[in-house]
């Protein structure tokens, strides 16, 4: 094994403003220090959150982790939860992609940084066979897919898996195996620092990262969040109204007007 560096043997990339200190194995597999697999929350918390919409997870932890909006599902009923499976993959590139799907453990979510080169289809029918062959849960990708109408007819039948990208493209990809790229590393999206085993979750809104040190204390917060705005609702029927019930009227300012 070898530590990690700005530009580490064997065509691996970090990203070079990122303290991580971990090492790697010749494939790029990140790991910690007892030589094991390194980011997977513990299994009790995801069933708790599985099915709370990306904007409450957002709002509850404080606007937190919103990838760019761009950044939607191929079909629009598809859903996620589970951790971060991370890629780092050079542009129009997918060997890395592939590489990753075998790195993966069941439910894992394979999030992917293409340096936001979009003009190429990354992903598509075989890699969406193969994800399901080793129990992946789902893509999330800064680059464009394609066999769109594919990939839903295989969710649908149970034999592909559900996909967040920045858009549909046509294009290929090379195999360059001299580009530099990694498996479960720091990653970049947007505005926003995707670590491996945060949690993924996306919707038709589009998609949240939760810090896996947070994924608890979020997870609480949600689901409060949830319960408040189900009694705002009722308020609602009853014939109140919303600039009451938050404060929000002419004759005084709110502790908290974002809502």
């Amino acid at each position: 094994m070898t530590q990690t560096a700005d530009r580490p043997p064997g065509g691996l990339y970090f990203a070079p403003d990122v303290s991580w200190g971990r090492w790697i194995d010749s494939e790029g597999w990140a790991l910690n220090v007892d030589g094991n697999r390194d980011g997977h929350y513990t299994e009790p918390v995801r069933p708790a959150v599985k099915g709370i919409g990306t904007a409450t997870i957002h709002e509850a932890g404080g606007q937190i982790g919103a990838l760019p909006s761009y950044i939607k599902p191929v079909s629009s009923d598809w859903y996620v939860c589970g951790p971060a499976l991370t890629v780092l993959s050079p542009p129009k590139d997918n060997l890395w992609l592939h590489r990753g799907i075998y790195h993966a453990q069941p439910g894992d979510i394979m999030v992917v940084d293409t340096g936001r080169f979009h003009e190429a289809g990354y992903f598509g029918e075989i890699m969406s066979h193969a994800s399901k062959q080793v129990g992946m849960g789902g893509l999330v990708i800064d680059g464009c897919v394609r066999d769109a109408q594919l990939l839903e007819d295989l969710h649908a039948s149970g034999e592909g898996i559900p996909v967040w990208s920045a858009g549909l493209c046509i294009r290929g990809t090379s195999k360059n195996f001299d580009a530099h790229g990694a498996v479960n590393v720091p990653i970049r999206i947007g505005e926003i620092w995707v670590f491996p085993g945060d949690l993924i979750v996306g919707d038709r809104d589009g998609v949240v990262v939760v810090p896996q040190a947070r994924i608890a204390e979020i997870t609480e917060k949600s689901i409060a969040r949830e319960e408040k705005e189900a009694a705002t609702i009722a308020s609602l029927k009853e014939g109140k109204r919303s600039v009451d019930l938050y404060g929000w009227g002419m004759s005084g300012r709110p502790e908290n007007p974002n809502r």
